[in-house]
This record gives C-alpha cells, structure tokens and sequence, in this order.
C-alpha cells in the first residue's frame, strides 16, 4: 500500500477519535459502553468494507474479523501497522506502551491517544515520498 493510503487512513482514524462520536470503553474492542481506541479503527474499517463484523462474543462484547481486543490483520495492512497492538512512546520519552495500555492502564481519553498517534504515525509520514511500503 502507498504511503499516502496509509497516511489518509491513519488520519480517517485520527479523525473519528477526535469527532466525539464514541464512547469509550475499556478491556475489549467494543461491548455495550462503547469502544477502545482500536476498536475505534476496527469500527472505521468495517464501514469502509474492510473487515466483517461486529459480532457479540460469548463474553457480551464485540468482535471484528474474529478479533476481540486487537486489530485485525486486515485492519493492520489498511493502516500500515505490523503489529494488531501498535507500540508507541506515549507520553514518557523512549518508554514504548501499546495503543491497548494507552486506553486501558493510562486511561487516556481518546483526544490525547489522537494527539499521539499525529505525533508518531501520521507526521512522520509528511517526510516520505510516495511508494510502496
């Protein structure tokens, strides 16, 4: 995928983090008090065609592609991550968390996950040129 499909999808997901649309919830993709911050992105990429879903689990919660608590893999290649749990540094220099602990263990609300996924993954992208990745 180019890095410009990347970068727009990342900021489609920026966007509907920042819009206050979602509840937020804490512990999986989405149950009935609203959504993580991943299942903000799974929810996006269901209503772009990208992933099935959501489906109630066992537990009363809901999954995408399968998925209860972390991206897909097709979720992960619309947004350029190698990973269904992205690490970044958070607020703390050089200490990595993922997006889940970012939500779960920091409760950070969805404007201040926003603020970094900006700072790490969609401004660095303003340096790249166009190709594949």
């Amino acid at each position: 995928m180019k890095t410009s499909e990347i970068k727009a999808n990342r900021q489609l997901w920026y966007d509907e983090l920042m819009s206050g649309k979602h509840e937020q919830t804490m512990g999986a993709l989405q149950d009935a008090g609203g959504k993580c911050c991943l299942g903000v992105a799974c929810y996006l990429a269901f209503h772009e065609g990208i992933i099935e879903g959501p489906y109630l689990t066992s537990r009363g919660t809901l999954s995408y592609a399968g998925n209860e608590s972390g991206l897909p893999p097709e979720v992960q290649d619309w947004l350029g991550f190698e990973d269904g749990n992205p690490l970044t540094r958070g607020q703390i220099k050089n200490v990595e968390v993922s997006f889940s602990e970012l939500n779960d263990n920091e409760k950070m609300n969805f404007e201040e996950i926003a603020a970094i996924l900006k700072r790490d993954f969609i401004d660095p992208l303003e340096k790249t040129d166009d190709t594949s990745t």
